[in-house]
């Protein structure tokens, strides 16, 4: 009788254990994993071809040495195009900025036709700019 009011005891301890939820943030560089109230919120640079920052919300799950983040629409701040003053109808003016609205030199952007053929590219300069002139054909 005692064995079993000892495991009776002792098994919801051990349960709470298990169900824990992670709290707290997470860096490594620029990378940042942020855990909050059962959700889980990364921002992460990866280096390819092309520097480019991953952002995103959701819930989580834990399998083994993995973390699975199920995400949905991102509820933050997301990228927008805004004609440069003084973009004409022969050229067309691009400044690419991060989300704190500081320059990104170094981006390659490119005009691609409906089909998806690059017909223009570019890297923006030290002020995150690049300009496309008229196609003289």
């Amino acid at each position: 009788m005692k064995r079993i009011f000892y495991i009776l005891l002792f098994l919801p301890l051990s349960i709470t254990t298990y169900s824990q939820q992670y709290e707290g943030v997470f860096k490594e560089g620029g990378d940042v994993l942020k855990f909050e109230n059962g959700k889980v919120y990364f921002n992460m640079n990866e280096m390819g071809n092309m520097i480019t920052n991953k952002v995103g919300e959701g819930s989580y799950e834990i399998l083994g040495d993995y973390l699975l983040v199920k995400t949905g629409e991102y509820s933050g701040e997301k990228s927008s195009v805004q004609p440069l003053p003084g973009s004409r109808e022969d050229s067309v003016g691009i400044k690419v900025k991060d989300n704190r609205n500081f320059s990104l030199p170094g981006i390659l952007v490119e005009l691609l036709n409906s089909s998806g053929k690059t017909l223009h590219g570019g890297v923006t300069d030290s002020d995150g700019k690049f300009f496309f002139k008229k196609n003289p054909k």
